[in-house]
């Protein structure tokens, strides 16, 4: 998936992501993927290590 493409989610529903979408979150060095944008469904969590490395 790249910035400007339109995904369709379940038939029903679009997205597209919109460059600049992530910089809050990886000047956070934490990063949450959410299921269906529900923050008590968290999937994943990575946090970055000494040095700006990620691990889950």
């Amino acid at each position: 998936m790249r910035f400007h493409d339109i995904a369709t989610i379940g038939g029903s529903f679009r997205e597209k992501i919109a460059p600049g979408a992530f910089t809050a979150s990886l000047k956070r060095n934490d990063i949450i993927a959410l299921l269906d944008h529900d923050t008590g469904r968290a999937t994943e969590r990575l946090r970055a290590r000494p040095g700006g490395a990620f691990s889950a």
